[in-house]
């Protein structure tokens, strides 16, 4: 992942790498810059130190060293990213819907809020969420000592 491939890599809230992985922010390189959030994502993943050096030397790293630096959050061989990715997608498909939607809203969220702030948006959030099947359902499930089957509701 190149240029705007890494950029576009960059986007995802979560990033499974092969490891025969490459990446590189390298629009420098050609006398172009990064447009279309670029800069942005990468310095929120990996810090704005480790963003600086990796844009302005636009050197490639590899899959573990994108381990290192937290821009993915696991590496599996080759032959296995697939397999692996297809299991994320579903473990994320089988949680609660509303419960994930405002999670994903309130972690983003918590890079440009104050802590009271946030503590008021996520009350707001759990005083919806509550109201939800879904809600009722987890503890049931647990209870039950079976899978949770939201749906959305």
């Amino acid at each position: 992942a190149a240029g705007a491939g890494f950029d576009a890599c960059s986007m995802a809230d979560m990033r499974i790498a092969s490891d025969a992985a490459r990446f590189s922010i390298n629009h420098l390189r050609v006398g172009a810059l990064s447009v279309d959030g670029g800069y942005y994502f990468l310095t929120r993943i990996v810090g704005v130190a480790r963003a600086f050096e990796l844009a302005m030397t636009y050197r490639s790293f590899d899959a573990q060293e994108a381990l290192r630096l937290g821009y993915v959050c696991k590496v599996v061989p080759h032959s296995e990213l697939a397999a692996a990715t297809r299991e994320l997608a579903r473990q994320l498909a089988a949680g609660p819907p509303i419960a994930m939607q405002y999670a994903k809203r309130l972690l983003y969220q918590s890079l440009e809020v104050s802590l009271d702030q946030h503590l008021e948006d996520a009350a707001r959030a759990w005083l919806i969420n509550e109201t939800s099947e879904d809600f009722k359902e987890g503890p049931r499930a647990l209870l039950e000592k079976r899978p949770p089957q939201f749906k959305g509701l």
